[in-house]
Formats: C-alpha cells, structure tokens, sequence
C-alpha cells in the first residue's frame, strides 16, 4: 500500500475525513490548517496512484494525444478519398503535427488477388513522420494541361497520418501512371514531371522503402529485414549502418527490401539491394565501396548482380513487368550528375540475373532527356533526348528517339530518329515513364 508520510493511504484518507486523535486536541486554526493540509496531500496522493484527476489526469490525456495512431489498413485498396473536412488538410496534404503515420500497400489490377493489401507498416519516429510530412508537402501540383502519362495499374501505397484531438488525413499515392498524389482535396504529383525532375520519384521510392512487402515475404524468408528509412540518395556517398541481418554481409548499410516475383513463378521473391561499407566515416553514415542487388528466390537459390557507380548510393526505384516475359523487371537509380539521372534495368533471363541497359532521364537547361516504356508487341524502351541548338529554351530543339527492342531478356538497339522542334520539350518526356 502507498505510503504518505509514513503513514498508510488508508490511514492518510480516514484521517482526512475523521481528523486524527492529534488534530481533534488541537483547536483553531493550526488544527484547520493541519487537517487541509492531510487532506490535499491525501487526495492528491490518491489522485496519483488512479491517475484519475487533477495533474495526472491531464497528463495522462496528453500523453495520449502525443501518442494518437492511425486506424488499421483497409483489406481492400482505397478507390477514392473524400474531400477534407479540417481546413488545414484543405490547404496542404500533409499538415504539420502529425504524431505516427501507417503506410498500406495494394496490389494492382493485374495481380490475383487485385487491389487487395499486400504490406503496411507502422511509423511512430517523429524524424520518420516529420521527415515523410515535409516530402508529402514538397510535391508540386499536377501541371496544367494534357499529360501524358503510362498505364495507370492501380496499384498504390496509402498513408494514414494520425493528429492529436483524433484528427486523421488519408492520402492516396498511385505507384504508376501520371503517380496522382492526393488526400481528397489537395491534388499533387510524384511523377517527376520537368527539367530538371521535380521532386516525386525520391519519395515513391522511400515509401516503397518502408512500406516494402515485407508481409508477402516473410512467411518463405523469416526475420528478412526492413529497408533503413533515410533519403541518402543522389551522391550522398555516405550510408547508415543496417542493424545485423542473416540475409545481409556485415557492415552493410543504404538498405532497399523489396519483395516482388522477379523469376515469373508466380511467388514473391526477396529482394535485396545493399552497399558494402567501409569503416571510413561521413557524417553520420560510412562510405560504401560497392553494391549489390541479391534476389532470394522463393523456389530456392539467390541470385547476384553487382551495380555499377557505388558513389551514388543506389536505390531500387520501381518493379515493372516491361519485357512481355513473366516476372518484373527492377528499376535502380544508379547515377546522379548535374545534367541527369541514370537509371539501370535489371532482368532474370532464366538463368541468373542481369543489367539490361541503363536510361538517362532529367536533364539541365541545354539538354532534357527521359524514357518511355512500351508493352508491345513488341516491347521497347524508347530513349528521348532534346538537344537546345538555340537561341534560348523556347527556341529550336533536337529530338532524338532511340527504341531498343526486347529480345527474351535482352535489349537490342533499333531504330533512331531525329526530328527538330520549336519550343521547351514536354515535361512528360523529361521522366521514366515505365
């Protein structure tokens, strides 16, 4: 039993009440004085181990604001969001202050089953949930205009943002086509639209990051590991240390976990995309000396493929099915320099795994490039570039399309044309469009 004084708190209230032997002797207002001051110190003792009124009480209340979580994940993706009652969420998509977010992904129309939740995970890190915030409100708005954007498959990842007062925001963000971003009355993009790309892949692929699919995984790969949250992309050449992990080296670090059926068994296969750090170290990471993207196989045996440029630190960026043959093809951003973006696609030939061909996209005042995927038949890739011949932007341009042409697993290099054109090239064409 608690003790006030050294006396029990039961002793403590029945004194409060009744007044003790010693505050009956006494008369006046000492006596007084002393049974109020029993009494509070009672009560208030009482009111500390119930946690049930006064201070604690209050504090109990805040503590559970601080600690507000979003509802569970739909099983079923989100078709549409309404529009925003909370005047905040009506003018930016993620309002500040959010206090844990919960990221579900879903399956797309082309997957059995279709648009059914295939992994979600829980954020309570207030670096996470900040950080994910600010990348929400630093989306540009959908461009005016026609766009033209790839096949939409439905396939998304939704976030549940808790606030204190039970205040909650949904946004949905569509993982293809024009990448439509929107929590029921804010609409932005993640597509990367422009020259240079505005900010919107960088978050996709940190989403996909945390989100993964670790549930569809781990049945067939246990205690597989998360992918470490962080934007350390775009040359940061300097990595987090990944906690120890059966399935990864020691000391590796900038860690992508993703799972997706890459051999066209009709099973999710694990994969994996690491650095291999040293022990020098730069800032709050370490300098990786190379990369390495590991499928585990859901039928048995791994497959490796060693990715060039380690000092961009690389990511996985997308998982499509882009040649016609089973399986997904996996989209790693492997290079950034001033004037562009380098992204490597990588195949499973039935044998081992391989880098296909490599795509520039982005661009700088001068030069604008992007590529476009095409199902076929037959399945290409079709490298845009826009070369400025003069005299500003909205003057003359050359166009050059190269196709390359799905052969199986391999890529082969087709036709090239070359076209001029007045005016800034599209924006759409400035992005990977797969």
């Amino acid at each position: 039993m608690l003790q006030l004084f050294g006396r029990s708190l039961g002793d403590a209230m029945d004194d409060a009440h009744r007044g003790s032997s010693a505050s009956r002797s006494l008369r006046g207002s000492a006596a007084r004085g002393w049974d109020s001051l029993v009494a509070i110190a009672a009560v208030a003792t009482a009111c500390t181990a119930l946690t049930g009124c006064g201070s604690s009480a209050t504090s109990s209340s805040l503590l559970a604001a601080r600690q507000a979580l979003p509802a569970r994940c739909s099983p079923k993706a989100v078709l549409s969001v309404p529009a925003e009652r909370w005047s905040a969420a009506r003018e930016e998509l993620a309002p500040a202050g959010a206090t844990a977010i919960r990221l579900c992904r879903y399956s797309s129309l082309n997957a059995r089953p279709r648009l059914t939740l295939v992994s979600s995970r829980l954020l309570k890190s207030p670096a996470v949930v900040r950080e994910l915030v600010g990348e929400f409100d630093r989306l540009p708005p959908t461009p005016p205009g026609a766009v033209a954007c790839p096949n939409d498959d439905g396939s998304q990842i939704v976030a549940l943002l808790a606030y204190p007062g039970d205040r909650t925001v949904t946004i949905t963000v569509g993982l293809t086509g024009c990448v439509a971003v929107t929590n029921g009355s804010v609409q932005r993009t993640a597509a990367g639209i422009g020259s240079p790309p505005a900010f919107g892949p960088q978050l996709v692929a940190q989403l996909e990051r945390l989100v993964g699919g670790r549930a569809a995984v781990t049945g067939r790969f246990p205690n597989a590991p998360y992918s470490q949250p962080g934007n350390w992309r775009k040359g940061a050449n300097s990595c987090p240390l990944a906690p120890p992990n059966p399935y990864l080296p020691r000391r590796a670090g900038c860690v992508t976990v993703r799972p997706a059926d890459v051999d066209g068994d009709g099973r999710p296969d694990l994969i994996l995309l690491y650095g291999q750090l040293s022990t020098h170290r730069l800032g709050s990471g370490f300098i990786p000396t190379a990369f390495t993207l590991k499928v585990l196989r859901a039928s048995g045996g791994t497959l490796v493929a060693h990715i060039p440029h380690p000092q961009a630190n690389p990511t996985i960026v997308r998982l499509r099915n882009v040649n016609e043959r089973p399986g997904v093809e996996i989209f790693i951003h492997e290079t950034h320099i001033s004037s562009g973006e380098l992204m490597g696609v990588y195949t499973f030939d039935g044998h081992s795994l391989h880098r296909a061909g490599g795509f520039w996209y982005g661009g700088d005042s001068a030069l604008v490039q992007g590529f476009t995927c095409h199902r076929g038949p037959p399945a290409t890739i079709v490298q845009h570039q826009f070369l400025l011949e003069g005299p500003s932007r909205t003057g003359r341009w050359r166009r050059t399309d190269t196709t390359y042409v799905w052969v199986g697993a391999r890529l082969r290099r087709g036709a090239t044309r070359t076209t001029d054109r007045t005016g800034i090239p599209p924006a759409s064409l400035a992005s990977p469009n797969c």
